[in-house]
């Protein structure tokens, strides 16, 4: 646990606390930037895809996934949730197309091997403005451009 690193080597850890308060404020920083990607949208729908907090595992404790849901339901948003392993949840799960149906932003949070296989041009379909946050770099930006979307990915800015 990095935070007891911290506290029983204090002088020497100062880059580990850092690195630990980044980590913590991802979450935040992520729904910040969805936030912003449907900045004007009127009562805006966002689709979580992933839930767990690491590929392929249906766990979801300690899942910063889970606090981004938290966040962006805090500031009003209607977020809809898909994750195929997550059987257990506080929030419903919807199968992936009742979870694109109608959003304004895909926000990819896990970075599940069944994501890779999502058609850019479906979920086009599906959803009511093409926009898509990645925040593992999994899916293929390229289709995902071909197919109309305004692609984000986490740590490289508008793209």
């Amino acid at each position: 646990d990095p935070w007891f690193l911290v506290e029983k080597a204090a002088g020497e850890s100062q880059i580990i606390r850092l690195a630990r308060e980044r980590n913590d404020a991802m979450p935040c920083h992520v729904a910040d930037a969805i936030a912003e990607l449907v900045d004007g949208v009127k009562s805006p729908r966002i689709a979580v895809l992933g839930l767990a907090y690491k590929a392929n595992v249906d766990d979801i404790r300690e899942s910063p996934a889970a606090r981004v849901v938290e966040y962006l339901r805090g500031r009003g948003f209607e977020v809809a949730v898909h994750d195929p392993h997550v059987k257990q949840s506080p929030f419903p799960m919807l199968s992936l197309e009742q979870c694109l149906r109608g959003a304004d932003c895909a926000a990819l949070l896990t970075n599940h091997d069944e994501f890779k296989a999502i058609d850019p041009l479906q979920a086009a379909a599906w959803m009511r403005h093409r926009v898509l946050y990645d925040t593992r770099n999994l899916l293929d930006v390229a289709a995902w451009k071909a197919a109309g979307f305004r692609v984000r990915l986490l740590g490289a800015g508008a793209k």
